[in-house]
């Protein structure tokens, strides 16, 4: 496939229009808007090592309505590695980590009955945040992380450890921004806030629900197949619970992409990283997140970029998305 950017041309005021260059495979919709098509920057062969369309931007279309003008672009795939299989930590000595994953499963449901909470197999939303409550103290909480590991690991399995790899696609969602920092759900909001100013829609698919992780499809060891952004949003949800302080995080270059969660303790005890099902703690929040993106993308040595954060995936995306398209031009 042949490798795409995209020129911005000014058209009147601050308003840009997207132009392809070198673009594979071009179209005009209906009403007359340029589409864009190329192979999306941040996914690429897990086994053979290649990338489809590294100088690739994200199918950018124009629109124009009352009070200001709009790009509209849809943020590549969040996956995490070349490898075959990014996330697999050295073998544990642990006697959980020693089962099947179904003895794993059924194990971690003995564990939550014994805390008290009476668990379904596999446990629900509510059941799991329950359970996360029982370590929201000073003396329980640090216990969390390890909890959270133990179960992302006996549940899920991540897409690149899989016999099919591929991007998950969750639910999708469409996020706005005028600045490129303040991030809007709907484009109403961000045109009341920001009357007659130029607009930003990014079209995201991250998990942002409960369901989007616990309706995946299962492996054929019966462990749900997710991603790294699905790992992050459980993560935010599960460790959340527990008293953590979230916070989503997207970095990566034109090339990768990875999605990560980190997390403060409100009394100021050790950050936590997560990344994919591994769990990264410490002080050094910026060393952690290295170490997430290391352990992700097999430490094989690529620069992880710049750490965008917000309080869901969507909003960490679109901050990346909008100063990778340099959102808003200057």
């Amino acid at each position: 496939m042949n490798a795409m950017h995209t020129q911005y041309n000014k058209v009147q005021g601050n308003a840009y229009s997207a132009t392809p260059v070198s673009a594979t495979r071009n179209s005009t919709s209906a009403t007359g808007e340029l589409q864009v098509t190329s192979g999306p920057v941040d996914q690429y062969s897990p086994n053979s090592g290649s990338s489809e369309g590294s100088l690739g931007l994200y199918n950018p279309r124009m629109f124009s309505g009352n009070g200001g003008q709009g790009v509209s672009v849809t943020a590549p795939p969040m996956r995490d590695s070349k490898a075959t299989s990014p996330n697999a930590p050295a073998a544990s000595t642990s006697a959980f980590a020693d089962l099947s994953s179904k003895e794993q499963r059924a194990a971690y449901v003995d564990r939550m009955n014994a805390a008290g909470i009476k668990a379904s197999n596999p446990p629900t939303e509510k059941q799991l945040t329950e359970y996360f409550s029982t370590f929201n103290n000073d003396k329980a909480r640090g216990q969390a992380p390890g909890q959270y590991e133990d179960y992302a690991k006996a549940f899920h399995i991540h897409e690149a450890s899989t016999d099919k790899p591929g991007d998950v696609k969750y639910s999708p969602e469409k996020s706005y921004t005028v600045d490129g920092q303040t991030v809007y759900k709907t484009l109403g909001e961000a045109k009341k806030a920001n009357p007659g100013q130029n607009w930003f829609e990014v079209s995201t698919a991250d998990a942002s629900s409960w369901k989007d992780v616990s309706n995946r499809p299962a492996h054929k060891d019966g462990r749900k197949i997710q991603d790294c952004e699905g790992f992050a949003y459980m993560g935010g949800k599960l460790l959340g619970a527990a008293g953590y302080q979230p916070t989503q995080v997207a970095t990566g270059d034109k090339d990768n992409g990875h999605a990560m969660a980190v997390f403060k303790d409100p009394n100021g005890g050790n950050s936590v990283v997560v990344s994919n099902e591994q769990t990264f703690s410490g002080t050094n929040e910026d060393k952690l997140l290295q170490d997430g993106w290391g352990f992700a993308t097999g430490n094989d040595g690529r620069a992880s970029g710049k750490m965008y954060r917000g309080t869901t995936g969507a909003e960490a995306q679109s901050r990346q998305v909008a100063e990778r398209e340099g959102f808003p031009k200057r």
